[in-house]
């Protein structure tokens, strides 16, 4: 096939998946015309209307729309101190043996990050202590690691163990801070 007669089938079929498209495209508008009309008579006879969209719940009654977030920022303040010795696991989780300069640079950068974080957190008192114990089990493990430059499976697995215990009170800790907003 000539240069010129593939340029020319590209031509062709840009244009029929172009006119195709444009076809497409009008026809879903109708759809999302028609969909918007049955949307809004569905919430204009429906009293009240509960919507659940993320952390909130948006209640529309008689007119008035109220929203109120049903999952407390201390649940979203926990999984974040979890994800911290998860963060450290998939970091080096392929990159047993020498640690490599881009992975050592960036966990040098993220120990200083969790060693700030761990001077301004404020949890309640029956909270704080398992949150200290996370950050500081990740600054020791990424210390170790930072000094040897060195990812020992053994050492990782027990990081990881002792993280794994502690996700676990993690996890109680945040189901326990839902329940409350219960009450």
């Amino acid at each position: 096939m000539t240069w010129n007669n593939h340029l020319l089938l590209i031509f062709i079929f840009t244009s029929i998946i172009s006119i195709y498209s444009d076809e497409l495209s009008d026809l879903n508008k109708k759809f999302i015309s028609t969909y918007d009309h049955a949307r809004d008579y569905l919430i204009s006879i429906t009293n009240p209307l509960i919507i659940c969209n993320g952390d909130d719940v948006i209640i529309i009654h008689r007119g008035k729309r109220y929203q109120e977030q049903v999952i407390p920022k201390l649940y979203h303040d926990l999984k974040s101190i979890s994800h911290i010795p998860f963060k450290i696991y998939l970091t080096v989780m392929f990159n047993l043996g020498t640690l490599s300069d881009d992975n050592y640079t960036e966990l040098k950068q993220y120990l200083q990050d969790i060693r700030s974080i761990r001077n301004s957190i404020q949890f309640p008192i029956d909270i704080q202590q398992t949150q200290y114990d996370i950050i500081d089990l990740s600054i020791e493990y990424l210390e170790t690691i930072l000094k040897t430059k060195f990812i020992d499976q053994t050492q990782l697995n027990e990081f990881c163990q002792q993280a794994r215990h502690l996700f676990s009170v993690n996890i109680d800790l945040a189901a326990r801070a839902q329940l409350d907003m219960l009450d």
